[in-house]
């Protein structure tokens, strides 16, 4: 992949949809780096200076088309099950990268999988994947075929 503007870092819009308190120091810290700003908040009752853009959750799809980087950090509750959906995914840039920080049921982790594999986005982190396991359930059956295992890290090439 050729230089591209969505790995420069200035002129990136990073979307916080994330709990605000949570939100407040990545928002701070990424403002510092001279990014865009934008985010929402179930209730919108001022706006602090490090954020450029705030709305409520109206202002989702507003939101998602204008962003590089997606941070989700929501509350594990029924109002924020499914609240990002294939609809949403597919609105969002090719380039976009979505982050997930959430611990519940915000987006469902085969949507993830199938918005990477048709290029909906760009790329996907989380900080945890319940898929893995059938990787690993997969490996382990291989392992004991004695067959060549999937996903190998190669520590010469560290990775």
């Amino acid at each position: 992949m050729g230089k591209s503007e969505h790995r420069r870092g200035r002129g990136q819009d990073p979307g916080n949809y994330r709990t605000w308190q949570h939100r407040l120091g990545a928002a701070q810290k990424t403002k510092a780096l001279g990014l865009r700003v934008l985010a929402t908040k179930r209730t919108v009752d001022g706006k602090p200076d490090y954020v450029d853009e705030l709305g409520g959750l109206d202002f989702l799809p507003q939101m998602l088309p204008q962003v590089d980087f997606l941070v989700l950090c929501l509350a594990s509750v029924p109002s924020t099950s499914g609240i990002i959906g294939e609809k949403e995914l597919r609105s969002m840039k090719k380039t976009a990268y979505l982050i997930n920080f959430t611990g519940g049921k915000a987006i469902d982790e085969r949507l993830i999988a199938r918005a990477l594999k048709e290029h909906w986005i760009a790329g996907a982190a989380a900080q945890k994947w319940d898929l893995v396991l059938p990787i690993f359930s997969d490996n382990l059956r291989r392992f004991l075929a004695g067959e060549s295992l999937r996903n190998v890290v190669d520590k010469g090439r560290g990775y």
